[in-house]
């Protein structure tokens, strides 16, 4: 076991902890200046986590995604594996991208990434026009066999909230961390969805929750009356509050 030194550099910091017993991977904290940071679909940002590092001289460190965040919820390191080099003393941050189609809310605390020490192998670097002479060679990308292209016509997804009779196949989930602005609702493909896309039916008065695929064509606000006129939900940055009441992620 080696011994990495950490100093705080934010309030708020908190030191990586190991999840269980045998985790390879230590969690890294997010600490975030105005509480909340909507990271919005598509969009990749530098996270501060609060603390500098000092790896031992012969090892780095490698931050990694966390393979619930991605599986989940589409946020995932972007450079993964990252490196952190032992002769690096300043902040460690981690660049977070989100793949998913909906915005993504991250607090302080919140675990966003993970960090692996591993030790380095230095080489010395030569020229020599005398390569030892192997069956592949030259062949590159590929050249083994693998998958092959396929018609993207072919493969559209099918989501269930396109089926009139699923939309009702929500359920509530509790919140991925603390805090209105980060609790999200769960589709049956497995999808999370800020939990503010919801509003009542005018068929039965059940809440009924949509996703953005339901939206891009139907628009529960035009039938609240007025159209799609939104202001800013101040309650939620990076939302829009329609006529109707209902709040939406911006863009939609």
């Amino acid at each position: 076991m080696i011994k990495v030194k950490f100093k705080s550099t934010k309030v708020g910091a908190k030191l990586p902890t190991y999840g269980t017993a045998g985790a390879a991977g230590a969690d890294l904290y997010a600490v975030v200046e105005e509480d909340f940071y909507i990271l919005q679909r598509g969009q990749r940002w530098t996270c501060p986590t609060g603390i500098a590092i000092e790896i031992p001289d012969g090892y780095e460190g490698q931050v990694r995604s966390r393979s619930g965040l991605a599986a989940k919820c589409g946020i995932s390191v972007l450079n993964s594996p990252g490196t952190i080099d032992c002769d690096y003393r300043g902040e460690l941050l981690v660049i977070l991208h989100n793949s998913s189609q909906v915005d993504f809310t991250v607090k302080t605390g919140d675990r966003i990434a993970q960090i692996i020490f591993a030790p380095v192998t230095r080489a010395e670097m030569v020229w020599d026009e005398n390569f030892t002479e192997t069956e592949r060679g030259d062949k590159g990308h590929g050249s083994t066999g693998g998958f092959q292209p396929t018609d993207s016509s072919s493969s559209e997804e099918t989501h269930p909230c396109k089926n009139k009779e699923k939309q009702l196949e929500y359920n509530q989930v509790g919140p991925l961390s603390p805090g209105p602005a980060a609790s999200r609702v769960l589709c049956t493909k497995g999808r999370h969805y800020p939990a503010t896309m919801k509003y009542e039916s005018k068929d039965d008065g059940k809440v009924v929750l949509r996703c953005p695929m339901c939206l891009q064509s139907e628009d529960p606000c035009n039938e609240a009356g007025g159209g799609k006129q939104y202001h800013l939900d101040k309650d939620h940055p990076g939302y829009h509050v329609s006529r109707g009441g209902s709040s939406w992620p911006k863009g939609l």
